[in-house]
């Protein structure tokens, strides 16, 4: 549960098969920290705040 959670650890580079393994297939949050550096989007003008609020 949400209240037994003490620390969220903070992921980068991470494999997929190593995020099931030790954190979905527990249902144990994990951030991973650069999970939208390839996005396309994240380049661009469109994904300013201003933009998204729209």
């Amino acid at each position: 549960t949400c209240e037994s959670v003490e620390t969220i650890d903070r992921l980068s580079d991470v494999h997929y098969r190593h995020l099931v393994e030790n954190y979905l297939s527990r249902d144990a949050p994990a951030i991973i920290t650069d999970a939208m550096d390839s996005w396309p989007v994240m380049n661009t003008d469109y994904f300013w705040f201003d933009n998204i609020t729209q």
